[in-house]
């Protein structure tokens, strides 16, 4: 439908977006990744550019997240710190998920 890929595009900007003025508010160091409507959170001062660097993060701040989140109703893939949207999701999820993930980076990740 039309407006299908510009709404996911503008979801996963607002996300990204979102996600590193959290980042930044909290003194937080860490890279946020994505494009479209995918998003991803990696626990490192350092550029994330090829494989090798995307398996370098904080791997207990990784898990500190993920573990915050879950015990605040959000659930992601425990594998990863990735955030896949859909036309399902709203501004209001992405605000939600926002100060969702605020909270958990002040409480759990420091």
């Amino acid at each position: 439908r039309d407006g299908t890929y510009p709404r996911l595009f503008a979801l996963g900007q607002s996300l990204r977006a979102g996600l590193a003025a959290v980042l930044k508010d909290e003194g937080v160091t860490a890279q946020v990744q994505g494009d479209g409507p995918l998003a991803a959170l990696v626990f490192t001062g350092r550029a994330v550019v090829d494989y090798r660097t995307a398996f370098e993060p904080d791997r207990a701040r990784d898990r500190a997240f993920l573990l915050g989140l879950f015990r605040r109703g959000i659930f992601l893939n425990p594998m990863s710190t990735k955030l896949y949207l859909s036309l399902a999701h709203t501004d209001d999820d992405i605000q939600r998920f926002l100060d969702v993930a605020r909270a958990t980076l002040r409480e759990d990740c420091r």
